[in-house]
């Protein structure tokens, strides 16, 4: 299945979160952006015999080590603030609109019930069957609110 159909099947929360996987890895894979260090330009004239100049410095195998394993450690950073953010933020979305197809089947299901007893409600007198309505009403409003609040949250947090 390609990963359009995929998104298509999943929801806007799973086409976002794919979209940025994706970005991710291209991004993590470019070369870097940044120029290499400039080039130093021609060393100044001798003032002294060639002979008597000393030779320049070389960083010690240690020394280089340790630039080359602050620069691993950096880049590791960068890649995972880079990659991860995103995702962690749609995975959030995709989270929020999973918990409000949930709260919504509750509703549907709260709805059902509701649908079923209102016969009973309206032609008996029964204390039972009044309290059972008022119940499944409370509850079915509560369930369509937390859906409604739900998806809302997730569109808000996907436009941030």
């Amino acid at each position: 299945m390609d990963r359009v159909r995929l998104g298509r099947v999943l929801g806007a929360g799973a086409r976002n979160a794919l979209r940025t996987a994706v970005q991710a890895v291209d991004a993590a894979t470019a070369p870097s952006p940044q120029p290499s260090a400039p080039q130093p330009s021609a060393p100044p004239p001798p003032s002294r015999p060639a002979a008597a100049q000393q030779r320049p410095v070389t960083p010690q195998p240690t020394v280089i080590s340790r630039q080359t394993t602050q620069r691993v450690s950096n880049a590791s950073k960068n890649f995972a603030t880079g990659a991860f953010a995103p995702l962690r933020r749609l995975s959030g979305v995709l989270w929020l609109e999973i918990m409000g197809s949930f709260f919504g089947l509750f509703a549907l299901t709260f709805a059902a019930s509701l649908w079923r007893i209102r016969s009973q409600v309206a032609y008996s007198a029964s204390r039972s069957d009044h309290q059972h309505f008022l119940v499944y009403t409370a509850m079915m409003l509560m369930f369509a609110y937390f859906c409604v609040s739900s998806f809302l949250r997730a569109r808000r947090r996907d436009r941030n």
